[in-house]
């Protein structure tokens, strides 16, 4: 299969065009890459929110240990804020959860975006005129 026409000037031009793309395409998958790790910083968003909720659950987990045993009513209060802290904070914890998640996501939506879209119409403009190409030398060469 003959992939390269034998005059050294088309050669080295179809060469050249043809790294061209390899490097377009490299560059693409770069641009995609600094995208991707760009959005994906944003996490830290819903990692912090998710901070602040095992924060708020552990403080009103401390305030339960240290009403545990006390006289008549501790371990009623004790359980109380236990409640208290996994309702507030626990749902604060999800919610940071969520939307790390979500950032995740979307940085590799984006990331994938920015190196396909155009990565396709590279490929688009190039690879049906070379594939033609080759057809018509290995057409030539069966002469």
């Amino acid at each position: 299969m003959r992939l390269y026409p034998d005059p050294p000037l088309q050669r080295l031009g179809l060469i050249a065009r043809d790294l061209a793309v390899v490097l377009g395409l490299a560059l693409f998958a770069k641009i995609g890459l600094e995208v991707h790790d760009a959005v994906d910083k944003l996490a830290v968003l819903g990692e912090g929110v998710e901070s602040a909720g095992g924060a708020v659950t552990g403080g009103f987990e401390s305030a339960a240990e240290a009403l545990d045993g006390a006289p008549f009513v501790g371990d009623d209060i004790g359980d109380a804020l236990r409640g208290a802290g996994e309702g507030s904070g626990g749902e604060v914890q999800d919610l940071g959860r969520g939307g790390a998640g979500a950032a995740h996501d979307l940085a590799d939506l984006l990331g994938l975006v920015v190196f396909g879209l155009p990565a396709a119409l590279l490929l688009l403009w190039a690879v049906p005129p070379r594939v033609r190409q080759v057809r018509r030398l290995n057409a030539a060469a069966r002469v």
